[in-house]
């Protein structure tokens, strides 16, 4: 092999490292870049998770005491919180949800829907009522006729919607009315059969379904159960006939806590990005 052969297998050798350099770099300068790009990435995704978490709302429900006392003219229990106003005939016979935003942002758009299994619950309420002195008439999804000539109109007795919870504010959200009564009624019925005994197990429950929006329109979806547990506290009887009683009634409020999902936007339950 001569010298001018020797040179250009040098000049070829050199030329395939040079090439093979240039990749690497090629390699190093787009691994870099790849890097940059998901650091910048990460940065971004933090800054909009403080955004989100610097606005989000937060609904705290409590639960809640009520006083229920036998009504001579309405023939059942009603439920009251101030009972001077019992006294003197002027009471709200509703049950309310007393619901407070504790989140660092306000709630928008909050939508509620009420589950409460209403043709169990009358079914249960006839097994003790023959004489139909409580219900006079049930019309599935239309309509509730009650003893004291009052209707509870069902269409829309199960959805309802409010514009804004403002944080650190307390709003109060009436239970249906056809669950306040039917729960009283079958308090009464209860009590007429076991003798003011009152089993937890065979009060009815209502379940809730609220959703809700950020300033960012990010939605929230929670579900709640509520489960009455009634405390005896006076009452008197004469031949099977309940004159009187007044009890204790602890409406309290759970949580329905759902497995999380991997790919949600939120480390919280329940969280859904609408962007």
């Amino acid at each position: 092999m001569d010298v001018k052969e020797s040179a250009e297998i040098l000049i070829a050798l050199f030329g395939m490292v040079g090439t093979v350099v240039a990749a690497i770099a090629a390699w190093l300068s787009a691994k870099s870049a790849e890097v940059s790009s998901n650091s910048a990435k990460r940065q971004l995704e933090e800054m909009i998770q403080q955004r989100e978490d610097s606005v989000r709302p937060e609904l705290f429900f409590n639960n809640e005491k009520y006083g229920l006392s036998f009504h001579k003219k309405m023939g059942i229990g009603v439920f009251y919180k101030n009972k001077k106003l019992l006294n003197n005939n002027h009471f709200d016979t509703n049950l309310y949800l007393r619901i407070n935003n504790i989140g660092v942002g306000h709630a928008k758009n909050i939508q509620i829907k009420w589950d409460f299994d209403l043709s169990s619950s009358i079914d249960f309420i006839k097994l003790y009522d023959k004489d139909n002195n409580y219900i006079i008439e049930y019309k599935p999804g239309i309509s509730l006729d009650l003893n004291e000539s009052s209707s509870i109109y069902l269409d829309k007795e199960f959805e309802s919607s409010l514009p804004i919870f403002i944080k650190n504010e307390d709003y109060n959200i009436p239970l249906p009315n056809s669950y306040t009564r039917i729960l009283s009624i079958i308090i009464h019925v209860l009590m007429v059969e076991h003798n003011f005994k009152v089993a937890a197990e065979k009060l009815p429950k209502l379940k809730f379904t609220i959703s809700y929006y950020d300033v960012l329109n990010n939605k929230t979806i929670k579900e709640f159960d509520i489960t009455p547990e009634i405390t005896f506290s006076t009452g008197s009887m004469e031949e099977n006939e309940i004159k009187e009683y007044d009890l204790e009634a602890l409406i309290q409020v759970n949580e329905i806590i759902k497995p999380k999902r991997l790919d949600e936007h939120y480390g919280t339950v329940g969280i859904i990005d609408c962007n």
